[in-house]
């Protein structure tokens, strides 16, 4: 915690004075000790990727887990003992379009790894992403969070377990690309985090 002062236009923030937690024991260990600390949310940014529509086709699935944060193991594997990921926010742009024509729809699937079809980008809530001539710095915007209970187990910190998958997919029969439709899309965006227990 800290304290946060505003005098008219300043503002002063400096860490708030606390007395520790006991996490020795001489004769009790309370249960919220035995696992300290139990709750630590963090956030972390994702290695950035890109991904082509080429002859107005794309079909990619991209894990949504630690592999993807930048020396995880070394930043919190050396910290913490257990890890879940408690939810993501990708943001999604496209860079350079040839042959101007339909969308690539993007979704979030929990269930499987494998590429991804047009009869699923056809079914899924998905978000749509114009493939346009001028995209004009547009931003598009996916928030998830696991909701099976399952997703929200602690794992070792040291074991890579992966909830979800960000699916893509264009083509010409299911979301109105033409054959000669090129494009370039961005993805950046944050993994949402829970730690508990010190090493």
């Amino acid at each position: 915690m800290w304290a946060d002062i505003r005098i008219g236009a300043f503002r002063l923030s400096f860490p708030k004075p606390r007395l520790p937690v006991m996490l020795g024991a001489t004769r009790r260990l309370t249960a919220t000790n035995t696992i300290y600390p139990a709750y630590v949310p963090l956030d972390a940014v994702f290695a950035p990727f890109n991904l082509s529509v080429a002859a107005g086709a794309l079909a990619n699935s991209q894990v949504l887990d630690t592999t993807t944060i930048v020396s995880f193991a070394t930043r919190f594997g050396s910290l913490f003992r257990e890890y879940c990921i408690v939810g993501a926010r990708i943001e999604i742009r496209v860079n350079a379009t040839t042959v101007a024509q339909g969308l690539t729809r993007v979704w979030i699937d929990e269930d499987s790894a494998a590429a991804p079809t047009g009869p699923q980008a056809q079914s899924r809530g998905a978000l749509d992403i114009p493939l346009t001539s001028s995209p004009g710095g547009m931003v598009y915007t996916i928030d998830w969070m696991p909701y099976d209970l399952l997703d929200l187990d602690w794992t070792d910190v040291g074991t890579n377990v992966t909830s979800a998958w960000l699916k893509s997919f264009a083509g010409a029969a299911y979301t109105g690309t033409a054959a000669t439709t090129t494009a370039t899309l961005s993805y950046s965006g944050s993994i949402a985090l829970a730690f508990r227990g010190y090493i």
